[in-house]
């Protein structure tokens, strides 16, 4: 992925838990925008393809990145006997080009 831009749809997001994440119940995303606003982008996917089984994925959505700045992205994962998140990571969304 190149560099994102504020207003931009359909930017795919992927964060790898390092762990199996074989039979989940819930893949979301906690996502802190540069504002100090917090949102959760759902429903995030685990592709379920091979050596992808670590990964969750997000489709950007309109609003979803409506600010410019460095957003703190922090999966959340539900398993029947756990629940809890992962290390989070970093986008940096650069102002509307004009």
């Amino acid at each position: 992925m190149g560099k994102v831009y504020v207003g931009d749809v359909g930017t795919q997001v992927r964060v790898d838990m390092q762990e199996d994440l074989t039979g989940y119940s819930v893949v979301k995303l906690y996502v802190r925008k540069p504002n100090g606003s917090l949102v959760e982008w759902f429903p995030a996917v685990v592709p379920n393809a091979a050596g992808l089984n670590s990964v969750l994925g997000y489709i950007s959505l309109p609003g979803d990145l409506n600010v410019r700045g460095l957003y703190k992205i922090q999966p959340y994962v539900e398993f029947a006997s756990w629940k809890g998140r992962g290390t989070p990571v970093y986008l940096e969304v650069f102002g509307e080009f004009t």
